[in-house]
């Protein structure tokens, strides 16, 4: 009679494994300060070239003490009326590792995504405002400890008809976990004439989505699972030849 052995094989075991390394990519919300009570906006527009001057990003200061792995970006965006979010042919989020950064370039020191719209989602939002839209991306990125300056910009043209115009991220007064009590708009080519990169009297209505801690590099990751295999793999082999009631071959 053959004897059983209950230990998983390595195919298991890596299987096992990587469902845990992917469990690390399940989405939470890392901060909300959407609020649909909100009492003011700012400008967060990427504008044709004519009136690139007035390109800018409203963006908001957050605390991750412990690092975070970033997914994804919701924000309250509040169209002046006639203007419609669907003409927006990217969404930009930018992140800055200080007031300063943001004032040179527009482009984030720290990470620049530009999302398709066809990949955006935008949702209508019940607030104190008509035409009040979700926008919602999503992607990637590993941050360290640290604060951030974080925004998203719609990119739609200031001319060119109906649907066109100017946009704006709400405001917000409120917050969950660590913040800074106030926003800042940074303008590097000062169009507006408030200097390239100007103190906001309020938060903003983004939510950021994520992870606390980094996620490991596909490298680590790959690392690990290469390890696991082979030292799984050595113990399936060792419990074959040690028992007298096994065989060579399956």
């Amino acid at each position: 009679m053959k004897k059983l052995y209950t230990e998983p094989t390595a195919a298991a075991a890596i299987l096992a494994l990587s469902f845990a390394f992917a469990d690390t990519a399940n989405a939470q919300v890392l901060a909300d300060q959407i609020n649909p009570a909100y009492t003011g906006s700012h400008t967060s527009q990427t504008f044709e070239p004519a009136f690139a001057a007035y390109n800018g990003v409203a963006a908001d200061n957050f605390t991750f003490a412990s690092g975070a792995h970033l997914t994804g970006l919701q924000a309250v965006f509040v169209p002046n009326a006639g203007v419609n979010l669907a003409n927006a042919g990217n969404w930009i989020v930018n992140i800055y590792s200080s007031t300063a950064a943001g004032g040179v370039s527009l482009t984030g020191d720290v990470g620049s995504f530009t999302i398709p719209a066809a990949s955006a989602t935008i949702a209508p939002f019940a607030s104190s405002q008509a035409n009040t839209s979700l926008v919602s991306v999503a992607f990637n990125l590993d941050l360290d400890p640290g604060t951030y300056y974080i925004g998203m910009t719609a990119q739609i043209n200031f001319g060119g008809g109906a649907g066109f115009g100017q946009v704006f991220v709400a405001s917000s007064a409120t917050g969950t976990g660590t913040f800074g009590q106030d926003s800042f708009f940074f303008n590097p080519g000062n169009g507006f004439g408030f200097g390239t990169s100007s103190d906001r009297d309020s938060d903003l209505s983004y939510r950021i989505l994520g992870n606390v801690g980094a996620v490991p590099e596909p490298g680590t990751v790959a690392a690990g699972l290469l390890t696991f295999a082979c030292t799984a793999g050595a113990l399936w082999r060792r419990r074959r030849v040690s028992g007298g009631n096994c065989v060579a071959g399956a």
